[in-house]
Formats: structure tokens, C-alpha cells, sequence
């Protein structure tokens, strides 16, 4: 064939004299490395008041975000002498609480619990617990409706994925341990080069960055963090 394509890396050895080498202008403005104790995701929560010992803490078992779609409720079925019960539809968990003869609830927060552990399907999306302070034996009361899980966030530095450091408040959350920590804070006190501009701070080098990406002159390789000019 007239045309040749090449599939991979191409070395092409020259002999006959010196050649100079060019060094070409890059810039580093990713690092990797590990950070054992980087800050875990944020599960998602809802405080459930009562009266005294019956206030509950739901806490999701989900990933981060994932758990900020569940919603529970407590739910007073308005019949005589009713069985505590639980019941899972998608990511609502209902729990129909349990009454005397007078159609009053009367399963306190400690039943409420056991309630929920016990069956397999709520267990399975929430951990419920009592609020500081309360001993569990207080009744609980029915809620206005479903009561959402709320601020639920993803793990801050998951593994394998690139992720923009804009601030000390964020550096802070890779803990201390590993390379991570030492080598972000490496790069805080000195300055960074830059192909276009020179050397500059971190911030001023980050902009640098975003406005080549927006002209189309520079590419990044979220696999391995670093950048390519």
C-alpha cells in the first residue's frame, strides 16, 4: 500500500551527526500520588424531633449523593390496636407505628429502631439512632408527610479521578498521610511555572490554565493528571 498507518509509538533513530534536542515548554498542574486519609463521602441525614426521649437521627447508607433521594415517615394508621410495621417502596420507607386500643400511638423511639433493623429493606438504606441525650423511651409521633435526607456529598479526592484544588479548605481534606498533602503544599510555596506567562503563583497558574482550555491549546489526561502543552 502508498499509505502507511502507524498504531503506537514510532522511534526513529538518526546517526549520522549530532542533532540538538528541544526542550519543550510544559507545565505541571496536576499531582499523583496517595492520601490514605483523605476525607470520606458525607452521608446524607434527617433529624426527626419528638418529645422527650423520642427524637430520632436518620442517617443514609448510600453513597454521598445517592442517599439525599430517600425520604421516611412515621405514619399513625388510625386503627385500634395496630402492629408496629415497616414498609420500603423505592427509597420511601414508611413506618406505620403502633397503637393502643384508642387508636393512640404508642411505639417509642427504642421499638422504632428495632422496627427499622428488623426489616430488611429499610435496613438496607438507613441506619436510625436516638438524637444525643434521649434514652429511646419516649413515644414517637407521626410526621407531617415524608421528611428527606438531606446533605449527602461525594468522597472530596475519589480514586482514579482528577480533581481541581481551589482551595485550602478542600487541601485540608486530604488528611495527612501519604504524598498528596506534602506535595500540594510543595507547590504553595513556590511558585509554578507557566509556558505562556512564566513563573507565577498557584492561583494565577490555575487561571492560566482555564483560559488555555477555553482557546483550545491545551489537553488534559484525567488518568494520570497531568497536562500536555
Amino acid at each position: 500500500m502508498a499509505e502507511q498507518f502507524l498504531h503506537g509509538i514510532e522511534t526513529v533513530e538518526i546517526s549520522n551527526g549530532i542533532r540538538p534536542i528541544q526542550t519543550a515548554k510544559s507545565s505541571i498542574i496536576g499531582i499523583v500520588g496517595t492520601a490514605p486519609d483523605a476525607a470520606a463521602d458525607t452521608k446524607a441525614t434527617a433529624a426527626l424531633p419528638g418529645v422527650l426521649n423520642a427524637s430520632l437521627v436518620v442517617t443514609s447508607k448510600a453513597i454521598g449523593t445517592l442517599g439525599n433521594a430517600q425520604r421516611i415517615r412515621f405514619v399513625n394508621p388510625g386503627t385500634a390496636s395496630a402492629a408496629l410495621g415497616v414498609v420500603v417502596a423505592g427509597n420511601d420507607i414508611t413506618v406505620n407505628l403502633g397503637t393502643t386500643a384508642g387508636s393512640v400511638p404508642n411505639s417509642t423511639a427504642t421499638q422504632v429502631i428495632a422496627a427499622i433493623v428488623a426489616a430488611a429493606p429499610a435496613n438496607a438504606l438507613v441506619a436510625v439512632t436516638n438524637d444525643a441525650g434521649s434514652t429511646g423511651a419516649g413515644v414517637v409521633a407521626a410526621t407531617t408527610g415524608y421528611v428527606a435526607l438531606t446533605g449527602g456529598a461525594g468522597e472530596p479526592f475519589p480514586l482514579n479521578t482528577a480533581v481541581l484544588v481551589t482551595s485550602q479548605a478542600l487541601a485540608a481534606r486530604l488528611g495527612a498521610g501519604g504524598t498528596l498533602p506534602q506535595a500540594y503544599q510543595s507547590t504553595r510555596a513556590r511558585p509554578l511555572p507557566c509556558p505562556r506567562r512564566g513563573w507565577m503563583t498557584r492561583e494565577r497558574h490555575v487561571r492560566c490554565w482555564a483560559r488555555s482550555r477555553r482557546l483550545g491549546l491545551g489537553q488534559i489526561s484525567f488518568s494520570c493528571r497531568w497536562t500536555s502543552w
